[in-house]
């Protein structure tokens, strides 16, 4: 629970590998944590049977633009929209 709390140890990326570096081989182990908002450049290429990666290019996080938001408007009604 400590963890939780932001007061332990963060996790390794791949969490669930043991000594050897066998273990999770999932795509989602292949994802950083935070996840970025486009995970992947190309679609990963996976083994015949979908259960192993074989190439995964993360993409790099997206510089976003500003966004330009309009100030609130007043309705009739005196509310604000």
């Amino acid at each position: 629970l400590p963890c939780m709390r932001g007061k332990g140890e963060p996790a390794p990326q791949r969490p669930w590998n043991d000594a050897d570096g066998k273990g999770a081989e999932g795509l989602e182990w292949e994802v950083p944590s935070p996840a970025p908002f486009h995970t992947f450049e190309t679609p990963p290429r996976l083994d015949p049977t979908a259960t192993k990666v074989l190439d995964a290019r993360v993409q790099p996080e997206p510089h976003a633009p500003a966004v330009h938001m309009p100030p609130p408007q007043k309705q009739p009604d005196g509310s604000v929209a």
